[in-house]
């Protein structure tokens, strides 16, 4: 993974950016925005070099019913050459996408809700640089002053979420066997090559206090930093995300999307082992090998003729509880394409659906049976004919009423149904060890 951003205060000019005092970190910034009814945070990566963080409290966004309703990049912000997470940003859109989202031809498949996202345009924000120098930045000064008015104010204590029960599954491990092996036999009809499917995990919550979704952001971050996090408190819901995947990623010269199928859980000693054996599993390559044709065919949609190319077919990554096989896929966008016509072509994330996706996306709707909600979908950034997403999942959603996340992962003909239940609970691993037995 790799980043382009500014090297020096002259740089960030094209956004008013103005220095912070060095003391103050990023986290002591969100504390003291907690009161802000819409809070964003994009924490740096965990990967590579020069990466950024960027903090936003907006007095208003725009919600979306559906791809049309995605606002054009301002022509007053430059074309942003990023290719990192999160990129170089000096101005544009934040986006948040439900998984449910309608889509073009996708629309009919998934069960959807009148608010299937947001959209904020950045007047103002905060930047931390890779050296840890603040900036605050953005074109509307009325704005930029109300983020120093706020950060002036002591950093308030944040308690953690009290929940009234344990999280649990939303159905056992007989039910996720059956469900597995009614894809399975899909599979065999010709339905489809592969399905992800996937199970939710909820709780209801006592009388929420003010701060708690941002305390559980900070607590995932700290116990399981990801190469894609973010928080985004919205009106009636907050989004914790500690995202391993790149959706897409990239301007009009490249985009990129990096799909990942295959997990084997971390042990500690055993980590070489168990990293040689998802490198040389022959189900998890022939997995990951059917995303990415996936993918390479949601690209070619807006591609340059010839320029789609998989510049890494399987790679393995390691996170902290976790080993993956991930691939990478780019293509080069035509010039009569835009920002919603990438999105119409590779939305949602072929690695969370399967294929073919449209069948994929019907099947899976009726066998998981309620909405995925933010799960799923994407975040991140865009401006003209640049962004930088991620495929939202590791992602816990709060309402005043409940905590739900999920977990997943892709079914093949030959998946053991024992092991897909043992997959899942691995990958809700680390969000269920921030909730306290109850």
């Amino acid at each position: 993974m790799w980043v382009t951003v500014p090297d020096s205060p002259t740089e960030l000019a094209a956004c008013q950016a103005e220095p912070l005092p060095s003391q103050w970190h990023w986290r002591h910034a969100v504390a003291c925005l907690n009161d802000r009814s819409e809070l964003i945070c994009l924490p740096a990566s965990t990967a590579g070099r020069g990466a950024w963080t960027y903090v936003c409290a907006p007095d208003h966004g725009r919600n979306l019913r559906h791809l049309e309703d995605l606002p054009c990049a301002s022509e007053g912000f430059a074309d942003t050459r990023g290719t990192g997470w999160p990129a170089a940003i000096t101005g544009g859109w934040l986006l948040q996408a439900d998984y449910g989202l309608p889509v073009g031809k996708h629309a009919a498949s998934v069960t959807h809700a009148p608010l299937s996202g947001r959209a904020v345009r950045l007047d103002a924000w905060l930047a931390w640089d890779p050296s840890g120098q603040g900036w605050l930045c953005g074109p509307d000064r009325d704005a930029r002053q109300a983020l120093m008015a706020d950060l002036a104010r002591s950093p308030e204590t944040l308690p953690m979420p009290v929940l009234t029960e344990s999280v649990q599954a939303q159905w056992n491990a007989a039910s996720h066997c059956a469900k597995v092996e009614a894809i399975r036999q899909a599979i065999t009809a010709g339905v489809c090559f592969q399905a992800n499917l996937t199970v939710p995990f909820r709780a209801q919550r006592k009388t929420p206090q003010k701060g708690e979704d941002l305390a559980l952001f900070l607590a995932l971050h700290h116990r399981s930093p990801a190469p894609y996090a973010a928080f985004w408190r919205q009106p009636q819901r907050s989004i914790c995300s500690h995202s391993p995947e790149c959706f897409l990623q990239g301007d009009s010269a490249l985009l990129r999307s990096d799909p990942i199928k295959g997990t084997r859980t971390r042990v500690a000693g055993q980590e070489a082992q168990q990293r040689h054996q998802l490198f040389h599993s022959s189900k998890d390559r022939a997995e990951l090998a059917m995303i990415v044709d996936l993918v390479r065919n949601d690209l070619g949609r807006i591609a340059e003729v010839g320029s789609v190319r998989v510049e890494q077919a399987a790679a393995l990554m390691d996170l902290d509880y976790v080993h993956h096989l991930v691939a990478r896929v780019t293509a080069v966008p035509r010039a009569d394409t835009q920002i919603i016509d990438w999105l119409a072509a590779a939305y949602p994330a072929g690695s969370i659906t399967g294929a073919p996706k449209i069948a994929v996306m019907d099947l899976l709707d009726g066998l998981e049976g309620v909405p995925r909600g933010p799960y799923c979908g994407t975040f991140g950034w865009y401006g003209q004919r640049c962004l930088s997403l991620a495929v939202a999942i590791r992602t816990v959603v709060l309402t005043p009423q409940e905590v739900v996340y999920h977990a997943g992962g892709g079914i093949v003909i030959d998946s053991q149904p024992e092991s897909e239940w043992q997959e899942v609970l691995g990958k809700a691993q680390r969000m269920a060890e921030c909730f306290p037995a109850q």
